[in-house]
């Protein structure tokens, strides 16, 4: 008897290919709809760092800028602006979002680290206990969500 990986696929998983591909949508789906929620909420904070680096650094980690500071702010505004516009424009593309999955796991989870440590040091610890809960949910959702759209 001839079994194809489908076959194999459906009697692990005690599911037809209609249901692995209607399972493999929906999390496509809700991966797509993680990307776009983030590059639009990166895009906003780019801008706000841009226009106000000084309020947003107290805002987010709890310190004041010097003139060199306010450049490194702006720099990593203009980073967080190309990150939200490259998610934006990979999110509608099957092949696109496959390769930047890596990047944006990584960036989500490292951002959703990186806060928690400020979280942890900071005197006003809520705003970066929020961006780290955020940044970790997104990333570990995307990374679960495209483990199981995969075959």
């Amino acid at each position: 008897m001839v079994t194809s990986p489908d076959m194999t696929i459906e009697r692990a998983t005690g599911m037809s290919d209609v249901e692995l591909l209607t399972q493999r949508r929906d999390a496509d789906r809700v991966a797509r709809l993680i990307v776009t929620l983030v590059s639009i909420g990166e895009m906003l904070v780019a801008v706000a760092i841009l226009a106000l680096p000084r309020e947003v650094t107290l805002l987010l980690v709890d310190a004041s800028l010097d003139g060199r500071g306010l450049i490194v702010a702006r720099m990593m505004g203009i980073a967080v602006l190309a990150l939200g516009m490259t998610w934006w424009m990979a999110r509608r593309d099957a092949d696109g979002l496959s390769r930047y999955s890596a990047g944006f796991i990584a960036y989500n989870l490292g951002i959703g680290a990186l806060f928690g440590g400020a979280a942890l040091a900071a005197i006003h610890p809520a705003i970066p206990w929020i961006v780290c809960g955020v940044h970790l949910v997104s990333g570990l959702g995307f990374g679960l969500l495209v483990m199981r759209s995969r075959p």
